[in-house]
């Protein structure tokens, strides 16, 4: 399991394997000092900017790297993957055995609006990701007390019906299951013993991706995948959009986005150096680019 070390310096939380049993009472509330983003974390980093011209670029992503080329820590602030989504701020650290194969991840990722935590534990075996624990931080209702019953009318929660201080508490848990050729065939969501939802996946002869099947409290929904020369389709019953990829020779995406009443609504364009490392993530919406992305590298 993982014992923490926080540096009380640069207030960047550093994470180091242990033996000893993980203890949610000891996780603190870790804090981010974006002034000393990129200090450590310095491999890799991406700035973001919502155009060519713009003069205000900051650094939303930093990577560490082994001496074989591992990641073995990654940093997000302020990070945006598209138009609708909101920024996540998070920090992971990876370990990996003496065949450079990655074991396990620990990831923190704080909820910026209400100053909740959640903390992620995946476990790997032959790379393959085979579970993952999602563990809250957060004040919880009160034991022995009906939801609400401190609120005006009953229902309504307020701060009474809550414990005083944050716990750690174990909230979900994922088991990834893989046939003989090591493709993913399911992803089971457990709280406690109950089974929360079920993603499948559905192969074709050539091996690649057919359909995929979610079985969870909203229903059943499914999703096809057709294919073209370097391109990937896939599309959802009632959806009315089509999700499509683009490739290059070497397997490297050139494009992806979604196609809504027949046109090309939000996309990405992605560029690359003459390492043939990511250098640029373009994105557009109804032709007009609202964000990039830019990755530097150090050198070696």
């Amino acid at each position: 399991m993982f014992r923490i070390v926080t540096s009380l310096m640069f207030l960047i939380p550093v994470f180091v394997l242990a033996q000893s049993d993980f203890n949610l009472a000891k996780i603190p509330a870790l804090k981010y000092d974006e002034a000393t983003l990129g200090t450590h974390l310095k491999d890799v980093r991406c700035y973001q900017f919502k155009s060519f011209l713009s003069l205000k670029r900051k650094v939303v992503y930093s990577q560490k790297l082994d001496s074989s080329g591992n990641i073995i820590a990654e940093l997000y602030t302020w990070y945006k993957k598209n138009k609708k989504s909101s920024s996540h701020d998070f920090f992971s650290q990876n370990e990996y055995n003496s065949q450079n194969q990655r074991v396990s991840t620990l990831r923190y990722m704080l909820d910026m609006d209400k100053g909740n935590m959640n903390c992620f534990l995946s476990y790997y075996q032959d790379s393959l990701l085979v579970k993952s624990e999602r563990y809250d931080y957060k004040r919880r209702i009160k034991k022995g007390l009906e939801f609400g019953l401190t609120g005006k009318d009953g229902c309504v929660v307020s701060r009474k019906d809550f414990d005083s201080l944050k716990t750690w508490e174990l909230n979900s848990t994922n088991i990834y299951k893989y046939d003989e050729h090591k493709n993913r065939i399911s992803i089971e969501t457990f709280q406690g013993t109950n089974l929360n939802s079920k993603d499948e996946f559905f192969y074709n002869n050539s091996g690649r991706l057919d359909s995929t099947k979610i079985r969870d409290s909203y229903g059943t929904r499914m999703t096809y995948y057709q294919y073209e020369k370097n391109k990937e389709f896939s599309f959802t019953e009632k959806d009315g959009c089509k999700y499509f990829k683009y490739f290059n020779d070497k397997n490297k995406i050139l494009k992806s986005g979604e196609i809504c009443d027949g046109k090309e609504d939000v996309y990405k364009e992605y560029r690359y150096n003459k390492n043939d490392q990511l250098a640029y993530e373009i994105t557009y919406h109804n032709g007009k680019i609202i964000r990039i992305h830019k990755y530097k590298y150090r050198k070696k």
